[in-house]
């Protein structure tokens, strides 16, 4: 089943912890499929038509058992199908990361808002891009850094830059 034009219910739940350790990875509420729809619909798909390249779902819907497996957080927003970690073949996480701002500040620059409600933008590991869903297009994305700290601890930073890119060309419309 097609979730958005260019995203399938089968991408979208495909977890290789849940395959690898035998875990069950579908909907545990309908609502979520819902979400993962709506979360395609207007993140994912706007997102990869800016980009005019394939968008990979390395991990999307996580039911908790798939979500405790690889550490995820207890309110992670892969839970509700309102998140997805991405990559785009071709392209470094990074280069991704500074692709995903441009998409945010020429829609801002186009239309004078924010038309892709992305809640929070973290580059995670410089390996993939965890992208997640806002409920209001009126609060501005979030950028992030996710790195491993000693005794493997993951800590996130604040993209002080980018965020104020973000807020600067919002700035320059009023």
């Amino acid at each position: 089943m097609l979730l958005s034009k260019n995203f399938t219910e089968e991408e979208f739940l495909r977890s290789e912890t849940a395959k690898l350790y035998t875990l069950r990875n579908d909907w545990e509420l309908p609502k979520y499929k819902e979400h993962a729809i709506r979360f395609c619909k207007d993140v994912l798909q706007p997102l990869r038509d800016y980009l005019n390249l394939p968008v990979k779902i390395t991990s999307g819907y996580r039911s908790r058992p798939v979500n405790k497996k690889v550490g995820g957080v207890w309110n992670s927003y892969h839970l509700i199908g309102l998140a997805a970690d991405i990559t785009v073949p071709g392209f470094t996480a990074r280069q991704l990361y500074n692709k995903i701002l441009k998409c945010l500040t020429d829609d801002i620059l186009r239309h004078g808002k924010l038309l892709i409600p992305a809640g929070k933008i973290i580059l995670e590991f410089d390996a993939w891009v965890h992208i997640q869903y806002s409920d209001s297009i009126q609060c501005l994305p979030e950028f992030m850094i996710a790195s491993k700290v000693e005794g493997n601890i993951t800590r996130y930073i604040g993209d002080v830059a980018f965020n104020k890119k973000i807020r600067e060309v919002l700035l320059s419309l009023r």
